[in-house]
């Protein structure tokens, strides 16, 4: 993007891009944890504000001729869960609770699809000639995807928590 639009366009892109979004989140109450090049790390208190942030985002970008799309993967094999940060004082009351996401996080890992498949979709995705606002990489991602939309909320939510060994 550098290179197509030259240094002071695109610093003029990303800092828009860093005041829509950053808006976008504190309308709905997101706290931006952490943040590197176009990228950042933002922590919400619920699932749907962080949806509600997103869609917003897009729509404000968009309005500036910013192309905007999600690609949703599922578990992916990657070396993800050897760089996941560990808390400097860890609780003893979430130990347990620690222990179980990391053995979740590292089969997830392990039987996720091939990175492969997630490049193809964004590299499909990037350079449509009429992009859908959202892909889904994999199968586990459409099939989760459909899910959300067909299954009612609290049998999706419980689902999940089964799945990924949360307390009901």
């Amino acid at each position: 993007m550098l290179d197509e639009l030259g240094p002071s366009a695109y610093a003029a892109a990303l800092e828009l891009h860093r005041v829509a979004l950053r808006r976008a989140w504190e309308l709905h109450q997101g706290v931006e944890v952490d943040t590197q090049g176009d990228s950042f790390f933002v922590a919400f208190s619920r699932a749907g504000d962080a949806a509600d942030a997103a869609r917003e985002s897009q729509s404000v970008l968009r309005e500036h001729g910013i192309r905007v799309l999600l690609v949703e993967p599922a578990y992916t094999k990657t070396s993800f869960d050897t760089n996941a940060m560990q808390p400097d004082a860890p609780l003893p009351v979430y130990a347990e609770r620690r222990r179980v996401f990391d053995d979740v996080i590292a089969d997830a890992m392990r039987a996720g699809d091939d990175p492969a498949i997630v490049a193809e979709v964004i590299v499909t995705a990037a350079t449509a000639t009429r992009p859908k606002l959202r892909y889904t990489a994999g199968p586990l991602a459409s099939r989760v995807s459909k899910a959300r939309r067909l299954v009612p909320a609290g049998v999706f939510d419980r689902q999940i928590r089964k799945t990924n060994r949360m307390p009901a």
